[in-house]
This record gives C-alpha cells, structure tokens and sequence, in this order.
C-alpha cells in the first residue's frame, strides 16, 4: 500500500487495479483527512492546517507530491457543540502524472457525555477529480527494434483521460479527559460509502473500495515537563490493510499567560512499509511536525530505503474572543 498510488503503464494493469485512498503518515496532525467527526474537536475557535508529503524521489524523476490544506470551526457556547469544516487534496504521482483533486466539507456534532467526555458524529460530503496523462507513458510497440521512437502507435485504446466522482464519509469520535494533561481519544470513520467508479475504460465493476479507520490518540503526563503520546492509526481497504503505531514525547518548555512552548519527537511503525521519525515544536498558537520515512519493504533496493519527508503546519485561533484588559485590584484600605 504505497501511500494510496496504484499507476502503471501497462494496459492491462490500468484496467485491474483498484484504487486506493490517499493518506499522510502525521495522521495525527491531518484530523480532517481520517475522520470528520474529528471537525471542530480542537481547544480554540478555529484551527488552520497545511500538509505536504514528497515520497519516491529515488525511484522516479516524478516523486509523489501530495498537498492538502484543511480548515474547521466550531461553536463553544451550547451544550451541544457544532463543528464544520473543508479540505483541499491535491496529488500527483509518477510518469503519468496522475493527479487526484479531493474538496470535502465536514460537519461535526459533538454531544457531552459529561464534563469531562464527549462523543462526535461527524459527516463529510466531496468531490474528486483524477486525470492521467497517457502521452507521457511509453509502450512496448513504440520500440522500432533499435530505439524507442515516441512517434510510433502505442496501439492502445484509450478511452478516457479523466472522471469524477462524488464521495461520502461518516465518522464518530470518543473523548475523554482524564486529568489535567491526560487525555484519549478513539474514532471510527468508513470512507467511500457510495463505492464511486474507478477505472478510465469502460468498465463499472471498477470501484473504490470502501475504508474503514480506527484512530487512537493519548496523552499521559510523566512529570511535570515530560508527556508521552502513545498513537494508532488502523485502515483496511479491500485486502489491504495498514496498521501504524508509536509514541511520541512531549517536553513542555514553558506555559505562563499568552506564552507557550513545547518540543516533540518520537517513532512511528507501519506495518510491512515503512518505520519514521517526527519531530515537532509548538509556538503559541502554531504547530510545527516534520517526519521522515525510512522504506523497510520488498520496495528497498529500488528506494535505497528512503521514503519520503512529510511536513504539517497548524494554527488555532480565538478570532472572536478580545484579549480583557488588565487591572491592579488594590486593597479596601487604599480608598
């Protein structure tokens, strides 16, 4: 399962391969990407991401590029809490430049079990767009006997370049807080529910399978600086499936009034591809993550075990809560 890039340039494997979906290894830092109950569970007004992943540069002149930006929202002041929010996906990958555009809106509503649990049942609606460029690809019957001649017939019946599709996800969410810095989490989201068509031939047995995630998420404190993340991210799709599990750990720097600061590093495994390395910072309102892949597959001796760099970058915000000015309080006695 190579981050969800199923492109080859044969024939006969474009026509039998079945799609897969598109995922970041900082699962943890791209919330809308596996599970839209996850919509508006943050701790500000509103949250900002930006993803970016390149993976394969080894292999290909053409790397997997893949970027998404993603923002949510969420009301605070009811009892019952709402959160919305959208992502942008774009992804492009080999020789054929095969890209996938996703734009998905997600809603959330979160109900508190009480004070200190919540239970979110998120839904999300969206739109892909894939194209494939074929004059990009070359074909056994373009070698002339000496050289490959790009000006020959590659006797291929191509019949479309791209398709669109309409997309539905569901997904809910527990939380609880533990204590103070003790927290978990532990979602469920089945993805491709309506089973879109996959394939550029003419052929509607071709489909998108449907996805099913669990993610799992805590936090614990160790001492007063140190917290450990332990985290789980599990997908089966088809007869593929993909377990990642690891822990990171959180140093806090400092936490006094409108000033924040904390390091993370840590070690993530997925099962059968890759292990990596992330490390992160927090300041103030910003999140700071790069990790790296390590290949660990069958896939090594042509990726030399490199994988890909990954890069997330988080801002929450309060745009609607003004700072309260401050005031000396003096004593009884002084009036």
């Amino acid at each position: 399962l190579f981050q969800g890039h199923f492109v080859d340039q044969s024939n006969i494997l474009l026509q039998t391969c079945f799609g897969q979906d598109i995922h970041f290894s900082q699962f943890f830092n791209s919330p809308l990407q596996i599970n839209p109950a996850l919509a508006g569970q943050i701790d500000k007004k509103a949250r900002f991401a930006a993803n970016q992943r390149v993976q394969y540069r080894s292999i290909s002149g053409n790397p997997y590029n893949t970027f998404a930006i993603s923002g949510d929202v969420f009301e605070p002041y009811q009892k019952e809490k709402y959160g919305a929010g959208a992502s942008i996906m774009h992804d492009i990958t080999g020789d054929s430049k095969f890209r996938t555009l996703q734009i998905n809106l997600a809603g959330s509503y979160i109900i508190p079990i009480d004070s200190n649990q919540s239970l979110s049942i998120g839904i999300q609606p969206g739109f892909t767009h894939r194209t494939i460029d074929y004059s990009a690809l070359s074909f056994d019957s373009q070698y002339n006997g000496f050289q490959y001649d790009p000006n020959l017939n590659n006797n291929e019946n191509f019949q479309k370049d791209a398709r669109n599709y309409f997309n539905l996800i569901l997904g809910l969410n527990y939380k609880i807080n533990i204590k103070e810095r003790a927290w978990g989490s532990a979602g469920f989201a089945l993805y491709n529910i309506t089973k879109p068509k996959q394939t550029f031939f003419a052929d509607d047995n071709i489909k998108l399978d449907r996805r099913a995630s669990i993610n799992l998420e805590g936090q614990y404190p160790i001492n007063l600086k140190w917290d450990l993340q332990p985290k789980m991210f599990m997908m089966f799709q088809g007869k593929y499936k993909e377990i990642i599990i690891g822990t990171l750990g959180k140093y806090t720097i400092i936490n006094e009034r409108g000033v924040y600061r904390a390091a993370y590093a840590g070690t993530l495994y997925r099962n059968g591809d890759a292990g990596y390395i992330f490390a992160g910072f927090d300041y103030n309102d910003w999140h700071l993550g790069l990790s790296y892949d390590i290949n660990l597959s069958n896939l090594k001796p042509a990726s030399l075990r490199r994988g890909g760099w990954e890069i997330a970058l988080i801002y929450k915000i309060n745009p609607f809560i003004y700072k309260s000015e401050q005031h000396r309080v003096c004593p009884d006695y002084m009036f």
